[in-house]
Formats: C-alpha cells, structure tokens, sequence
C-alpha cells in the first residue's frame, strides 16, 4: 500500500507573520538596529577621514625632518672642522709659515688634522 503525497503550502507572510510584524517590540528592535548600523557607518566614515589627515600631515613632514637632520649633522661637521683648523693655525710656528714645504711637512705630522681631511694642500701667499 502506497502513502498518500503529502501537500506543503508555503507563504511567505502568513497571518501570524504580519501579527508578529505589527508588534512594538519587532518595530522597537529594527529601529535600535538600523541606528546602531548606521551610527556604526557614520563614526567608521568619521575615523576614516581623521586618520587619512593625520597620515598626509606626517608623511608631509617627514621629509622635512630627514632633510633638517641631515643639515644639523653637516653644520656640525664643518664647525668642528673649523674650529680644528683654527686650533692647528695657532698651534703652527711663525718661523715655518713663509716655508710652504716646512709647512706642509708640519701639517701632515699632525694625525688629528689627517683623520679629518683627505688630502691638505698648503697654499703659498700669493697663490
């Protein structure tokens, strides 16, 4: 013996399914969400913005810092290297001066003055 085929009515919104619909508290709880999302949205959107700002702000100035820190370390550099030159002009006999050969010979006996310049080149007064 065959089983008689069983019927399945499917509706989407059933009687119940409007009642429940109706209801304050269904309303009450699509409203609470739909401002929770968009809330969510609008405070997302409001970060978005600062944090886009504050990266071009310190991307902007990045560069600047690099190139005035460079700066600062070649400033430095050359006033050591003056001052040094001024230490090692004091320190030359005025017997030797008008001798570039004496001179030049003074000068490379000095190790401070050669781990600071490559080459030392000594100029007679008129050229």
């Amino acid at each position: 013996m065959r089983a008689p085929a069983r019927r399945f009515v499917v509706t989407a919104w059933g009687k119940g399914m409007l009642e429940k619909m109706r209801s304050l508290k269904t309303k009450v709880t699509l409203i609470v969400t739909a401002g929770v999302v968009m809330l969510l949205g609008v405070v997302s959107a409001v970060e978005m913005v600062r944090v886009k700002a504050d990266l071009s702000e310190l991307l902007g100035n990045q560069p600047m810092i690099v190139v005035s820190r460079i700066a600062d370390e070649i400033d430095e550099k050359l006033g050591s290297a003056h001052a040094l030159l001024i230490a090692m002009a004091k320190a030359v006999p005025a017997d030797i001066a008008a001798s570039p050969r004496q001179l030049r010979t003074n000068l490379e006996g000095r190790t401070g003055l050669r781990l600071t310049f490559d080459n030392l080149l000594v100029f007679s007064p008129p050229g």
